[in-house]
């Protein structure tokens, strides 16, 4: 049992990326308050887009949160756990998952450059 997590595997600092998670209740009993959090390294945001809380879950149902994950435009590039945590009251255990994300230098970016072309036009001014 466990916490799917849909994330990109790399983004780049400042860029904001979507991150889905999904928990499917695999017992014979409806689960009470079922929260997903989800736990940014410190400087990033994490901010719910979705529902992350739910009242109850039944058995074989799957709920779904959405977060908008944004490192900081200064974060160090490496790799970065994003953990995502699926916990309700009562005796059953948290479920928890970890998702990797890589904070990659930006592609370089390329501009075409074309040496100085003269087009002959022929000749300019009134023609007779």
């Amino acid at each position: 049992m466990g916490v799917p997590i849909d994330a990109p595997a790399s983004t780049t600092a400042g860029a904001a990326n979507t991150v889905t998670t999904t928990y499917t209740n695999h017992g014979t009993t409806t689960l009470k308050d079922l929260q997903l959090t989800l736990a940014a390294p410190k400087g990033w945001k994490a901010v719910a887009t979705s529902h992350d809380k739910f009242a109850s879950v039944k058995p074989g149902q799957t709920v779904t949160a959405t977060w908008t994950v944004t490192p900081p435009a200064d974060a160090t590039l490496g790799a970065y756990s994003l953990p995502v945590q699926a916990t309700y009251p009562g005796v059953q255990l948290s479920s928890e998952a970890i998702a990797q994300l890589t904070l990659a230098a930006p592609a370089p970016t390329t501009t075409a450059t074309e040496p100085n072309v003269f087009l002959d036009r022929g000749p300019s001014g009134p023609t007779e």
